[in-house]
Order: C-alpha cells, then structure tokens, then sequence
C-alpha cells in the first residue's frame, strides 16, 4: 500500500484541534560518519486531511534531496513518522517552557544583584 493511502487511512480528524506531525529523521545509527548533533530532522504538520498528500510530497522531497555540508546524501531510514499531537500537550509544553524561562530570568537576577553587593562590599 502506498504511503499516502495509509496516511490518509491512519490521519483520522476527529475534532478541529486534531494535528499530525510528520517526521522525517536521518539518525546517527543510520548514517555512518554523523554525530548526535549532525542528525536531521523535517517536519511537516497536518492539519487537515486535505493537506496530507501536499505534505507528505514535501517531506519527501526533502528528505531524498538533502545534503550535508559535506555533500554526502543522508539516510533518513523510515522517511515519515507519523505523531498525533493533542494541542493541550502542545499548550502545556508551552507553558513549562514560559517557566523555565521565567525561573532562568530570575537566577540570572539574583546572580547579578549577588555581584553588585559583593563588588560594594570590596
């Protein structure tokens, strides 16, 4: 079966917020001569059953023409991961990120009223 028939099979919309992410992801165990921090990935996001056939050619694309900064063809082994992504795991992720930004800001305040009294105190 083709690609693009089982994805319009498994991409089930069942509300407005459904989402489907499609991965495609050339793994260091895939491609030899690539560090973690070489890896690659493209993402596509679905959010309608008339985009998937559009999107799925896109990734595609992409994934079979990409090259490194060497000029080497990666192997992105399975070309597409198929994700539903529920827009409240997306909203809280938002959320904790929010915090974690704002807990950095804080640190880094107290850090520098830290040095301003130690350098008054000299």
């Amino acid at each position: 079966m083709k690609p693009i028939t089982l994805l319009k099979k498994h991409c089930i919309f069942s509300n407005e917020f459904d989402v489907f992410v499609l991965l495609g992801v050339a793994r260091k165990k895939d491609n030899e001569g690539i560090t973690n921090s070489q890896e690659v990935v493209f993402r596509e996001i679905i959010k309608d059953a008339d985009n998937i056939e559009k999107k799925y050619t896109k990734l595609k694309t992409q994934c079979q023409n990409y090259r490194n900064i060497d000029g080497k063809k990666l192997n992105f082994g399975n070309p597409v991961n198929v994700t539903n992504l529920d827009p409240k795991v997306g909203q809280e992720i938002g959320n904790l990120i929010d915090d974690l930004n704002q807990w950095d800001t804080d640190l880094k305040g107290k850090d520098e009223q830290t040095s301003e009294q130690g350098s008054e105190q000299v």
